[in-house]
């Protein structure tokens, strides 16, 4: 007995032989069927690209709008063109045009080529995966201006992974900084001259202090400090300091060199003038004199200080450089000037001392070298830049500078010495913890905290203190340093509230990329995963089983009839209906380590971790029966639905993605060859 059937214009014949049912299919039909499959597929991956395209476009634009209300500039890239793909309007009102489509290195560094510290290369490891947040500062070579730079990988509305960087101006903290820096270079290099002429009286030693702090104070190569004797018009060197930056010329002591100076009447003038000076070798109104001495030591600027006292002048500095001709900053003249000034103190205190000690007896002597003493600790104290005082133990002033008055507002100095000191803490337990730290170790550092001035305004200080003793043992008075910090407490607040605020935006960022991935690797129908993801797995599974020597499986499941079925119960609540109830059964019925994806239009594929053929073969027989118990309805009318499966196992045939795929996909053709509803594992040269 013999039934023709015609089914998607595939003829072919049922034979009944020996109790059984053999299909014949008549070869010239067979071409057009594979052509007419082929198209279907295509078809449905088409439909899938659409409807996975309209997912990312409605991510895409949630992401962009949380980038275009980041306070910052914030731009996307592509990684191999380096194209700019996205610019927020912060970054496009600062440059006034929009810069999509234009290069990254062009616009923002003004680069002919890539950037030299470009991080493209450490946002993607070797794979192509993302590495992670990195976080750098840098400083732009055409504005000038720093930023905090945030860069990381993201999936792009395309799919693909581009750069996405957000940076933050934070020039003003630099700024803040940099001056910090300054104003406490300045007062170092002050306190150790005051703690030179304070430590000795050898006027040799405190000289050649001075004359080093100077030197490395500006870093210049050497530094001079030199008499000068208005009577005879001679100046002498009187302490020196050579950098390490020096040439061999400068190594060259010149230690009580004298010089005779009648010559230089404009340079003295300048000097009594309490003028500074600076000569240049290249400068024309140099005497030839100068400029050969200049040129035979190899020196190519110099900045003179005057040393006066009273109006009178009693020396000068000479601060060389002989690395390039140098341009010397208001900040580091001043700074010379105060040192200079010092040195003045020194050397008239000098003279006075021998002078007296000449003249008096030794009992005179000490009296005014304690004056002396006494004179150069007060016009250390009330001229350098931070407060100083001295307090008792129960909370009252016994001196203090003019800069601590200022710090804490008191309007003068009898204000301030009746004022009791715990009405300065907004937390008395401050003090006492500070006092308790004091008595432990007889000293504490840097101690931060909060103080109210005597205008009641509250402000940040840094306080360093130490306990001054009897011979008992007990605490006398206290001594101690203290700056206003206010600005600096406050700089690092902002910069702080701007991290966490970058923070915030970060998180975001991940959430939505997160929605992104999850979009861009789920099949919108069913749940399960697509072929994108499926390509990846799959190529780990064969790495990981040809590392380990593992067995690996590819089943391939087509749902049968799914066009009548959809002809047949309409594509709702026929063709979709089934392909996600055989979805949600499969995946209820596969392992956590298995990895279900939907391979195309009706056809599902199952990677099946560490699983061996037959083993593979068992398991989708179970599924084959669970979805045949399925009753489906729709419209008063019920169906049911079977699925025909091919089997692929890696071996030596089967050792690549293309490969396993390939031949699973032919069992899965030889299973619709042997009527549908099969189970068909691959062999080479047939499938069982």
């Amino acid at each position: 007995m013999k039934f023709n059937y015609t089914i998607l214009s595939l003829s072919y014949l049922l034979t009944l032989e020996q109790g059984g049912c053999v299909s014949l299919w008549r070869k010239n039909q067979v071409q057009n069927i594979r052509a007419y499959f082929r198209r279907l597929r295509r078809n449905a991956l088409d439909y899938m690209v659409d409807q996975r395209a309209h997912g990312f476009a409605q991510s895409n634009q949630a992401l962009i709008t949380v980038l275009e209300s980041i306070d910052a500039d914030v731009y996307v890239s592509d990684f191999e063109t380096n194209e700019i793909l996205f610019a927020n309007k912060h970054i496009r009102e600062g440059f006034n045009e929009d810069l999509v489509g234009k290069i990254c290195y062009k616009v923002f560094r003004n680069e002919s080529s890539v950037c030299a510290h470009c991080n493209n290369n450490k946002l993607l490891n070797v794979t192509g995966q993302p590495t992670g947040d990195l976080i750098w500062e840098d400083r732009n070579p055409i504005t000038g201006q720093w930023y905090k730079n945030s860069g990381r990988a993201i999936r792009w509305h395309d799919g693909h992974y581009v750069h996405l960087q957000i940076a933050n101006d934070i020039t003003e903290h630099k700024q803040a900084q940099e001056e910090i820096q300054k104003q406490m270079h300045v007062q170092d290099a002050l306190r150790k001259a005051g703690a030179a002429i304070s430590s000795t009286l050898d006027i040799e030693t405190v000289l050649a202090r001075i004359a080093e702090q100077m030197g490395q104070a500006i870093d210049s190569t050497s530094a001079y400090i030199n008499s000068y004797e208005p009577m005879t018009g001679m100046s002498s060197v009187i302490a020196e300091y050579i950098g390490p930056g020096a040439n061999a010329a400068e190594r060259v002591s010149v230690l009580d060199v004298s010089y005779q100076e009648d010559g230089y009447v404009e340079f003295l003038e300048m000097m009594q003038a309490g003028q500074h000076d600076v000569a240049h070798v290249g400068e024309a109104d140099l005497t030839e004199y100068e400029r050969a001495e200049m040129q035979e030591k190899g020196v190519k600027s110099i900045l003179y200080i005057p040393l006066r006292i009273r109006g009178e002048l009693i020396g000068y500095t000479e601060l060389r450089e002989t690395r390039q001709q140098r341009h010397f900053t208001s900040e580091e003249i001043t700074l010379c000037q105060d040192l200079a000034q010092q040195a003045a103190l020194a050397i008239e205190h000098a003279r006075l001392y021998g002078s007296i000690a000449q003249e008096l007896s030794e009992r005179v002597q000490a009296e005014v070298a304690l004056r002396e003493s006494e004179e150069r600790y007060h016009n250390l104290f009330n001229s350098v830049p931070v407060g100083i005082y001295r307090s008792t133990p129960d909370g009252r002033f016994l001196d203090g500078n003019p800069a601590l008055m200022k710090i804490l507002g008191y309007p003068d100095q009898e204000t301030m010495l009746a004022a009791n000191i715990k009405d300065l803490y907004l937390d008395g337990s401050i003090r006492e913890q500070e006092l308790a730290l004091i008595e432990q170790g007889d000293v504490v550092s840097n101690h931060r905290m909060q103080l109210r001035r005597y205008d009641d305004a509250v402000i940040w200080v840094q306080d360093s203190a130490s306990a001054v003793r009897d011979s008992s043992g007990q605490t006398v008075h206290y001594y101690g340093r203290l700056e206003d910090i206010t600005e600096r407490v406050w700089t690092e607040m902002e910069l702080q509230r701007a991290n966490k605020q970058l923070q915030t935006h970060l998180a975001e960022i991940k959430e939505l990329e997160a929605a992104l991935r999850e979009q861009a690797t789920r099949d919108p129908l069913t749940g399960v995963f697509n072929r994108r993801y499926m390509d990846e797995v799959l190529q780990q599974e064969l790495a990981r089983a040809a590392r380990k020597g593992g067995a690996l499986s590819v089943v391939i499941l087509d749902l049968d009839h799914l066009k009548e079925i959809n002809d047949t119960y309409g594509h709702v609540a026929g063709g979709d209906k089934a392909l996600q109830t055989l979805a949600d059964t499969l995946k209820q019925m596969c392992r956590a380590e298995d990895t279900l994806c939907r391979y195309g239009g009706d056809e599902f594929l199952v990677i099946l971790h560490d699983t061996p053929a037959q083993v593979a073969c068992e398991r989708a027989m179970q599924w084959k029966e669970a979805v045949a118990k399925i009753k489906f309805s729709s419209s008063d009318m019920e169906f049911r639905v079977t699925f025909s499966a091919g089997i692929a196992t890696f071996s030596s045939q089967s050792s690549t993605g293309e490969d396993i795929l390939i031949h699973a996909d032919s069992a899965l053709y030889r299973a619709k060859e042997l009527g549908r509803d099969q189970v068909v594992i691959y062999q080479q040269g047939s499938s069982t």
